[in-house]
Parts: C-alpha cells; sequence; structure tokens
C-alpha cells in the first residue's frame, strides 16, 4: 500500500481534470455569479462541496453497490436529476434580463438547493463510483477510508467551482443581459444529453 500523501495526490491528479469539465455544478456556478456576483453565489457553492462530500462519502460506504446491482435505480436516477437541470435550465433561461441586475424576487441557488443537487447528479455518481473503486481502500478502516475521500473531494470542488463562477462574472461583461441567460439555460440544459446515455 502507498503512503497516504501519494494517495491523496493521485485522487487530486485524477479529480481536478474532471471537477473542471463542464457539467450541471460548473454550469450552475457560472450562471448564478454572473447574475448575482460572487458574494451571493458563496453559499451554493459551499453547497455543492457539501454535497460532494455526503455522496462520495454514501457511495464510499456502500450505495455504489446498490446502484449498480439495480440498473433501474440507477435510470430512474438519471431521469430525476435530468429533470431537474431541465428544471435549473428554464429558471436561466426565462430569467428577467434587467440590465440594473436581478429583481428583488429573484434568488440565487441557495446551499440546500445547490447540495440538493448531489443526489440527483448524474455526474457526481459517475464520479464517485469511478473514484470509490480506483482509491478504496486507503488505510483499511472503510469508514475512515471514504471520509478521507470525500472531504479531500469537496475540498477540491470548492477552487474548481469557483473558477466557473469567476468565469461567470467575466462572461456577464462580454454577454451582458438576455442573451447570456438564455445561452446558459441552452448550454445546462444540453448538458442532460450527456448524462442520459
Amino acid at each position: 500500500m502507498q503512503p497516504l500523501l501519494v494517495q491523496l495526490a493521485q485522487i487530486a491528479l485524477f479529480s481536478i481534470p474532471l471537477t473542471l469539465s463542464p457539467g450541471p455544478n460548473n454550469l450552475m456556478m457560472t450562471a448564478n455569479c454572473a447574475r448575482f456576483g460572487y458574494r451571493r453565489t458563496l453559499p451554493s457553492l459551499a453547497g455543492v462541496s457539501a454535497g460532494v462530500v455526503t455522496m462520495f462519502l454514501v457511495v464510499g460506504l456502500g450505495l455504489g453497490g446498490v446502484l449498480v446491482s439495480h440498473p433501474r435505480l440507477h435510470v430512474a436516477l438519471k431521469i430525476v436529476g435530468g429533470a431537474y437541470i431541465l428544471y435549473l435550465a428554464w429558471r436561466l433561461y426565462s430569467a428577467s434580463a434587467s440590465t440594473n441586475g436581478p429583481e428583488a424576487s429573484e434568488r440565487p441557488v441557495g446551499f440546500a438547493q445547490a447540495a440538493l443537487l448531489q443526489i440527483v447528479n448524474p455526474k457526481i455518481w459517475l464520479l464517485a463510483l469511478a473514484a470509490c473503486s480506483t482509491f478504496l481502500p486507503l488505510t483499511g478502516r472503510i469508514f475512515v477510508d471514504s471520509a478521507i475521500l470525500a472531504v479531500t473531494l469537496g475540498a477540491i470542488f470548492f477552487p474548481c467551482n469557483t473558477l466557473w463562477a469567476l468565469f461567470g462574472l467575466v462572461l456577464r461583461n462580454v454577454m451582458p443581459g438576455r442573451a447570456f441567460q438564455r445561452t446558459m439555460g441552452l448550454v445546462t440544459a444540453s448538458s442532460v444529453l450527456f448524462f442520459l446515455y
């Protein structure tokens, strides 16, 4: 067995490119930050990380095996996840296009909503299954190993999603108003196609 620090480095090398690739979390952070600013996006960034930690812990402790052995459950998860992502895409697409910023009644995706998205996010399930099957066991203690993997990945998700959020600030200046919102809504909706196959 390799030293723990070497294993953590391998986990980082495995997960950073996957975390930076486009997906529901990254697109949600980009749109959220473009619409509401970085400070109001922080709760959703924290929610994604908390949801990721929870998902990796749950998969590491055995729920991943349940999904693998029950393909219909996996299909149902994809359908629910796709529907929720389409709902978020519709919210982006149909949001008001005020040049003065969001209306008072509009709210960014919050901590709980972002954390709960991880339950139905097919990309997170695939990443969790791949990471757990590749890197566990780390020390031979399943709970400790799952916790180490989950916290490591949660720590990686926050800065990677932050990069996408900051990209939203840049895009807001390049493509202001309704065109940006509709583009982000369509891109978010199209991300569902990658997970349904």
